[in-house]
């Protein structure tokens, strides 16, 4: 061992844990030649041979604001023959071993050594070591420390398990394991897997990286179902959740947990097994989603679920992990609901022209904008087969039932009528006199869009989408054509 070790590690002592009084017993003086060529600023060497009380002379009354390195050449006696033992147990007891060398050179307890003895590989290997100085203090113990080095050999951001976990598992999801493998290289496999044991409750005989993710997502799925023969971990469920909302590494728990569903066939073994109601509260698998959207699909086919049941599961949905992937899906259940319930409630029935005109742009305009978002959720879905019994019942509802009777009535007032004639208000003809002279004769500036065949359904969706904007105001109105009507 090098003077300039011994001398660093020294000086470290002296600066950093603030020691005035450095005591080394050196045991056959196999560094006596390192001791008389060390020369430290401000240090005084003290060697001691059969001048004990003079040391402590010199120190407690000649010279006691100085900093001293007490040098020892033998082993260190019993207390009963030690002269200088209330030395080594007020102040600093230096070693020059090599793991005692680690020990004083990170600045941790000299406790710690069987611990540095145990991962010496690691310890040997500089760079692994100069990263683990930067993350330790003064106060680590044996388990903060063995965090800390595998934190260090897999580069964690921190030494948390969670963050540990996060790059593992996110190594695992891209079908590599050098990372994990550098736990196995430096002896740390016990280590790791006692903590994550004692953690997160996996133990196994052989436990692998792979096993771990499958009991992290089997844990959180048996605890949403109530699975009464899963030793459910809240530790490990808390994880999970963490995982699947982390901006950065929630698509690795995207990639695994697909992966196992598809091999251990878990959608078809486990998840079809529940209830639409048991199954509400879960989102580990993506096959949880499906079964649910299949439950509901067949519910509302047969009628046997409202709008407001409906809206109360899309509502309590949406703030689960793959509700992205099926929101569509979620639309057409909403859109569809809405269209039954509509229909359910709403008679076509027409008076006169102007309260035919009345209901259509309160209520029966529903009907088309309902049938519409429909239709196009519908067109967004990669699997819209699980609604072909309800789109089959919006269908014939839509064109067997709305249209023909919207038709027939309008055509029976229509055929009475003499005059096709409206109120300024409503009547297209009055549009630049009614809507636009009066705003430049204020002085305002104005700016008309026509846009061809904008039904007025849509119009009045555009007007309900700018409203919840809150940056602008909005009046909606409507006008009747002038006949005949062209483009």
């Amino acid at each position: 061992m090098s003077v300039e070790t011994i001398a660093k590690a020294l000086q470290r002592i002296y600066e950093v844990k603030e020691e005035r009084i450095v005591v080394w017993y050196d045991e056959g003086g196999g560094f006596q030649e390192e001791y008389e060529a060390l020369e430290m600023e401000g240090v005084e060497k003290l060697t001691v041979d059969r001048n004990s009380f003079w040391v402590k002379y010199r120190i407690y009354y000649e010279a006691p604001e100085r900093n001293y390195l007490v040098y020892i050449p033998h082993a260190k006696p019993s207390n009963r023959d030690n002269w200088l033992l209330e030395l080594s147990m007020s102040h600093y007891e230096f070693k020059a071993d090599a793991s005692s060398m680690t020990v004083q050179e990170l600045g941790i307890d000299l406790r710690l050594k069987p611990l540095v003895e145990r991962y010496a590989k690691f310890f040997r290997n500089s760079k692994l070591k100069t990263a683990l100085q930067k993350r330790i203090n003064a106060y680590e113990d044996d388990q903060t420390l063995v965090q800390k080095i595998v934190a260090t050999l897999v580069g964690a951001s921190d030494e948390s398990l969670e963050e540990i976990l996060y790059v593992l598992l996110g190594e695992l999801s891209e079908d590599k394991e050098g990372k994990y493998k550098n736990i196995i290289k430096y002896e740390l496999e016990g280590a790791w897997w006692k903590w994550v044991g004692e953690v997160l409750g996996y133990r196994h005989d052989e436990p692998t990286m792979m096993g771990l993710a499958i009991y992290l997502l089997e844990n959180r799925f048996g605890g949403c179902v109530k699975d009464e023969t899963t030793a459910f971990n809240k530790e490990a469920s808390l994880f999970v959740n963490h995982w699947m909302q982390h901006m950065k590494h929630n698509r690795h728990y995207r990639t695994l947990a697909k992966k196992i569903e598809n091999e251990l066939q878990i959608k078809a073994q486990k998840i079809d097994t529940h209830t639409l109601e048991e199954l509400l509260e879960c989102d580990t698998y993506e096959g949880i989603e499906q079964s649910i959207l299949s439950q509901l699909a067949e519910r509302l086919s047969g009628r046997a679920i409202s709008r407001e049941q409906i809206e109360a599961i899309v509502s309590r949905r949406k703030s689960t992990y793959w509700y992205g992937d099926f929101a569509s899906y979620y639309d057409v259940l909403r859109y569809g609901a809405a269209y039954f319930e509509l229909e359910a409630q709403q008679e076509i029935e027409i008076k006169s022209i102007a309260q035919g005109v009345a209901l259509y742009t309160d209520h029966l305009y529903r009907f088309d904008q309902l049938y519409r978002n429909y239709m196009y959720a519908l067109s967004q879905c990669h699997n819209g087969g699980i609604f072909d019994a309800t789109s089959e019942a919006v269908e014939k509802s839509y064109a067997n039932r709305y249209l023909p009777e919207l038709c027939d009535a309008w055509y029976e007032k229509l055929s009475d009528l003499h005059q096709w004639k409206f109120d300024d208000k409503s009547d297209q003809k009055s549009f630049y006199a009614y809507h636009v002279r009066p705003q430049l004769e204020d002085g305002k500036k104005l700016c008309v869009i026509i846009s061809d065949a904008l039904r007025y359904e849509s119009g009045k969706e555009l007007d309900e989408r700018l409203c919840t904007m809150g940056s602008m105001r909005t009046e909606f109105g409507y006008m009747v054509a002038s006949l005949p009507s062209y483009t």
